[in-house]
């Protein structure tokens, strides 16, 4: 704590220096603070947001043509991420997707094909943060979620040739075996930018953001098949016993490198994240258990499906996370608030605790995760409730 409060007074001193405040250097010292925290998961009593939105400002600031050696693109490619997760919980426009930024940021060239994947998986995060902040827009400024319009042709946007797996809430871990991690629910076409729309635009409707959720769901689904290969391969990752006697999961990831772990975490935790936007555009009331199969209950108990599985897929990570923390484990947070929803109540018991254990290692004393606070902060990965401050 004495070498952390430290930094942060040197780096504000660097801040108020017109020309160190700008530097690359500067910019990365704000990163490491952010790494810190990050560990932690975003709980209200930490300046996550401060270190983490402040380095994107500083980002911003540096702009683009400041981050062409390899130093200042290895800070980007670190700090991407932040930036990206920042406009989530602001809902404010990523300025990495800018005409200016966008060739930079998510330039692949030369990069090895783990970096690839990162790169197309923040790509698809900057994406989803557009297509949030429509749809909290849309849900403030139009008609209520609840009046979808009964002849919206749902059926254009799905792939026919996929057969749901039947919905249950009580589904033990064997039955999602046989789901594939990349389920594509949604037309097979190639990643696309979306602007966002404006708000008296005729653009600016269910449809045609339902329809931008597919199309980004279908570059999930593209990465994820990537990544399943690659475990099948042995490429990034290999499915081994569980070695922890209190995990409930009888498999385990053991990843080649964290930042490999990091990719895996975040691209499974936001197909989950794009499945609950599409649930919520489709069926914005909970679905009753026994409701006749049509086109879109369907649908809705496929997404629900899958998320659930890719929640057991999650869980996998944690103990590669442990045997690699502090550094490797800072993915853990965000792959288990999101997977926690969706596991069987002895899994969540254990993510728990698993969550809490991670935060006693890093010598937290001061509060524990809960039920509560991981429904606030996966409510916030989808940018509902209250804009959050700068100490959040």
């Amino acid at each position: 704590m004495k070498y952390s409060l430290d930094a942060v007074q040197k780096l504000k001193s660097c801040l108020e220096d017109p020309e160190d405040g700008v530097s690359s250097n500067t910019l990365c010292a704000a990163l490491t603070l952010s790494v810190v925290e990050a560990l932690t998961g975003p709980q209200p009593s930490t300046s996550y947001l401060t270190h983490v939105g402040g380095a994107g400002r500083l980002l911003e600031i540096l702009g683009p043509e400041n981050c062409q050696d390899d130093f200042a693109r290895h800070v980007l490619n670190f700090a991407r991420g932040g930036a990206i997760i920042t406009s989530i919980y602001r809902q404010e426009d990523c300025f990495l997707l800018g005409e200016e930024w966008s060739g930079v940021a998510f330039d692949k060239t030369n990069a090895p094909l783990d970096e690839c994947l990162w790169i197309d998986v923040e790509h698809a995060m900057a994406d989803f943060s557009v297509l949030l902040k429509q749809m909290n827009n849309l849900e403030r400024c139009s008609t209520p979620m609840s009046q979808f319009p009964d002849d919206f042709p749902v059926e254009q946007y799905l792939f026919n040739d996929f057969v749901p797996f039947g919905y249950s809430s009580e589904v033990s871990e064997s039955h999602f075996q046989d789901i594939p991690c990349g389920t594509l629910l949604g037309p097979d076409l190639n990643h696309t930018y979306m602007h966002t729309p404006d708000l008296a635009s005729d653009t600016f409707l269910k449809d045609d953001l339902l329809q931008k959720l597919f199309v980004l769901k279908a570059s999930f689904t593209e990465i994820n098949i990537r990544l399943t290969t690659s475990i099948h391969d042995g490429t990034f990752a290999t499915e081994l016993p569980s070695s922890e006697p209190s995990n409930p999961l009888s498999t385990s990831y053991a990843f080649t490198h964290w930042r490999v772990a990091c990719v895996y975490t975040t691209s499974w935790a936001f197909t989950i994240l794009v499945n609950k936007a599409i649930i919520k555009l489709l069926q914005p009331t909970p679905l009753p258990l026994q409701q006749s199969v049509s086109t879109t209950s369907s649908t809705l108990y496929a997404l629900d499906a899958e998320s659930r599985h890719l929640a057991l897929e999650l869980c996998k990570t944690w103990e590669s996370a442990w045997l690699n923390r502090p550094i490797g484990a800072c993915h853990v947070w965000l792959g288990h608030v999101v997977a926690f929803e969706y596991c069987p109540s002895e899994v969540q018991a254990w993510v728990l605790e698993c969550l809490n254990r991670l935060l006693q290692e890093q010598g937290v004393r001061e509060w524990q995760w809960t039920e509560d606070l991981i429904e606030m902060s996966c409510r916030k990965l989808m940018g509902e409730g209250d804009t959050l401050s700068t100490k959040i």
